[in-house]
């Protein structure tokens, strides 16, 4: 449910029920269309950009659904406020709403100009359009500084555009158009599936992009994001519902609480790191730092002194074993790490361990032993892949356990291709989820987590929209793992230690972004992290 802390991405079925929910409450649903061209053209009055246009000319571009409804009431509106508006309308097979009908009707009455577009097809005009007598338009006229308005597709869509809306599409991306147009999508731009995120072709580029009510999941997610612009949302008073998925607000950081006075490093929790090999001794310290940053009382590493070539934080205990000739964790390690890990809170296990076939083996008993002990556990990285290789270690008990793989890991896991993760990261992490009963971080711009929800037995979604590109960079994920791995240590359920471990490691790296303006290192983070 919506709270300050997390607010609903609701899917196209979702936000059909709530609007059903608002209908049958008593609110009819040709209000419901009102309010929400009203709310746009409310926030458009608002905006900046709106307000600095030189033209008054206004093309609202509308197609036979209920968006295309809300871009008729706009348009009234606009026309109303005296702006210079031409409502360029699309044919339907399949007819349209009365809702649609009766948007149109008032503002053809109230003296607006709508016309017929045609595009490269010979598509006649459905009755209640020719019924009215409107002019056929076979191309966009050329403006310069005007506003573009697209209400030509909503929620819906599942595929390319086609016919009429592509080719207005077409005509809106060619550079002769329009020096400059003011582009605003209403809920979401056209040729952009909003349940997933993937963008089709042609779509709609907006600089600006009106929700109804709630942001769209989908638009959080590569490509979608970089179509979608500045993302915004009007309320119109429907009647909410839960979400499978939310979005975590910079203010769920204040569910952390102050530390009482009388505070002792025993009460914020003991993690212990379980990392590093010869080629990659610093992951575990990255880690160990992110755990430290996140303020564990006490951090413990698992030592090789062949991890000697990297500086351990001094505030770190290590815990040695004398073997090391191999330069990476072997099974004949098995006892140490269980002692270490019998004596703490949340354990880390995978950054920089390699993937050596002993490495492989001791990984395995060690997560056979976790199950059995249901130890609070982050897995990352190296043993991300070893859990891939090994379809067995999917039957262990891992509700207790956080696995965060970026989308090469995750497809690995899955069994699928990167591009076949990416391409609908929200059913990604679903999927991992129910075939592991972890929690699942899926990195990657705007993160989504996806676990147990303690309200409820339906399992929930949260996606954290902090962070930039710079933080793509070495030892991001393993600095992340350390903070998550604090988070649980302190008492957090382990998808709220995700989420919440997301959210702060993304403001840690927009603090350090502005600061510096280039690329960042893992290990800067932990000067930015509570500033």
């Amino acid at each position: 449910m919506e709270s300050d802390f997390f607010l609903p991405l609701p899917s196209q079925l979702e936000m059909a029920a709530m609007d059903r929910l608002t209908i049958e409450s008593g609110v009819p649903s040709d209000i419901l269309m009102e309010r929400a061209g009203k709310a746009i053209f409310a926030a458009l009055e608002e905006h900046a950009r709106f307000q600095s246009l030189r033209s008054q000319t206004v093309l609202v571009l509308c197609g036979p659904g209920n968006n295309g409804g809300d871009g008729l009431v706009i348009a009234g509106e606009l026309f109303a406020a005296g702006k210079s508006v031409l409502a360029v309308l699309t044919n339907s097979a399949k007819g349209y709403s009365k809702d649609y009908l009766l948007q149109l009707s008032k503002y053809l009455a109230a003296g607006g100009k709508a016309v017929f577009y045609s595009g490269s097809g010979t598509q006649e005009l459905n009755p209640p359009l020719q019924d009215r007598g409107l002019a056929r338009f076979e191309h966009l006229p050329e403006f310069s500084d005007c506003l573009v308005i697209d209400a030509l597709l909503g929620t819906g869509q599942k595929s390319s555009p086609r016919g009429a809306i592509a080719d207005l599409l077409n005509e809106l991306a060619e550079p002769t158009l329009s020096s400059s147009p003011f582009k605003v999508s209403v809920d979401l731009p056209t040729g952009l599936n909003g349940d997933t995120g993937e963008v089709y072709s042609p779509c709609f580029k907006a600089d600006v992009t009106l929700c109804v009510q709630y942001i769209k999941r989908g638009l959080l997610q590569a490509p979608a994001r970089a179509m979608s612009g500045e993302i915004k949302t009007v309320g119109i008073g429907l009647k909410s519902q839960s979400c499978e998925f939310s979005m975590i607000t910079p203010l769920a950081s204040r569910l952390i609480p102050k530390r009482p006075a009388d505070s002792h490093k025993g009460m914020f929790g003991k993690v212990f790191i379980i990392g590093g090999s010869r080629n990659m001794p610093g992951a575990s310290v990255l880690a160990a730092k992110g755990a430290l940053t996140a303020g564990a009382g006490i951090v413990i590493k698992a030592h090789l002194s062949c991890f000697n070539s990297v500086a351990v934080p001094p505030e770190v205990i290590l815990s040695c074993s004398s073997d090391d000739s191999a330069g990476v964790w072997q099974r004949c390690h098995l006892k140490d790490l269980k002692r270490g890990c019998e004596e703490v809170d949340t354990v880390v296990l995978g950054p920089g361990l390699g993937q050596e076939r002993e490495t492989s083996a001791l990984v395995t008993e060690l997560l056979e032993w976790f199950s059995a002990k249901e130890k609070k556990v982050v897995i990352d990285a190296d043993a991300l892949n070893i859990i891939a290789a090994d379809p067995l270690l999917f039957s262990l008990n891992l509700k207790n356990m956080v696995l965060t793989p970026h989308p090469g890991e995750m497809a690995r896991l899955l069994g699928m291709t990167v591009a076949e993760v990416q391409r609908n990261r929200y059913l990604a992490v679903s999927e991992l989820h129910k075939k592991t009963g972890a929690t699942i971080l899926l990195k990657g711009a705007s993160s989504l987590i996806y676990g147990a929800n303690q309200y409820s037995k339906e399992p929930a979604g949260v996606v954290s929209t902090s962070g930039n590109p710079y933080m793509a960079s070495p030892g991001m994920g393993d600095f992340l793992s350390g903070v998550i791995a604090t988070l649980m240590a302190q008492g957090y359920l382990p998808p709220l230690a995700a989420a919440l471990a997301a959210l702060l490691h993304g403001q840690a790296g927009d603090k350090a972004y502005a600061g510096t303006g280039g690329p960042l290192r893992a290990s800067s983070l932990s000067d930015f992290f509570w500033s």
